[in-house]
């Protein structure tokens, strides 16, 4: 697959910015909402069409650490019941 340059640097971005966000918080995995600024939500509403996306608007990312050395960490996408299921599981366990 070949990504217009545009895209692949916004995903580049969103990659670094979650590393920052495992590394910082010492956990496995991060719950936080879209990068505005990168237009996240389109960019994730593109890449999981079909597979594990959500037809509803995305308004959270569930972020897991890389699958391999030099990866960007997974990033998934999360409609409105989604998040809040999953701040629920994420205030749990704070």
């Amino acid at each position: 697959m070949t990504l217009h340059p545009e895209l692949m640097e916004s995903l580049l971005e969103a990659g670094r910015r979650d590393v920052d966000l495992l590394n910082a918080g010492g956990t496995g995995m991060v719950l936080r909402v879209p990068y505005a600024d990168l237009d996240e939500p389109v960019q994730l509403a593109d890449l999981f069409r079909g597979s594990c996306g959500t037809d509803a608007p995305i308004v959270g990312v569930l972020v897991l650490p890389p699958i391999a050395e030099a990866a960007p960490p997974t990033r998934v996408p999360l409609g409105e019941l989604e998040m809040e299921k999953w701040q629920v599981i994420f205030d749990l366990y704070s």
